[in-house]
């Protein structure tokens, strides 16, 4: 039910663009760290993005997943105007030392309404001092 609820949001909320972000796991960090570094380094990354862009709101919908290794990624859908890979991952790698960085635009509502139920769908990553 939460997941039907969750894809109608996405659909109604015009998103714009489908952002992933990922830390780099070279061994230094646990999961629940690098889960703590991504949670903190979006909250950042979206304060210097509205800061760069004049906006007044960045309306999204995010949600962790473990890679097949547990290592976490965010998957991010947004409503903004589109922005080039290289600047975000440029500001990834300033704030958390990591510069993986996916973004594309969306194409239509049914990709919005995919891209939802195929992330909230799957078992959610869980990490300890973090919210779902």
């Amino acid at each position: 039910m939460r997941r039907k609820q969750l894809q109608r949001l996405a659909c109604d909320g015009e998103a714009s663009t489908f952002l992933t972000l990922t830390i780099q796991n070279d061994g230094s960090k646990s999961e629940a760290e690098a889960a703590r570094l991504l949670s903190r380094g979006w909250t950042l990354l979206r304060k210097r993005l509205m800061r760069r862009h004049n906006l007044t709101a960045l309306p999204f919908l995010a949600v962790f997943e473990a890679h097949k290794s547990g290592f976490p990624h965010l998957h991010i859908i947004l409503r903004m105007k589109f922005i080039k890979q290289s600047e975000i991952s440029a500001l990834w790698l300033e704030l958390t030392g990591s510069s993986v960085v996916d973004i594309r635009a969306v194409k239509s509502r049914s990709a919005v309404a995919w891209y939802v139920a195929k992330y909230i769908g799957k078992a959610r990553g869980r990490f300890e001092g973090c919210k779902r």
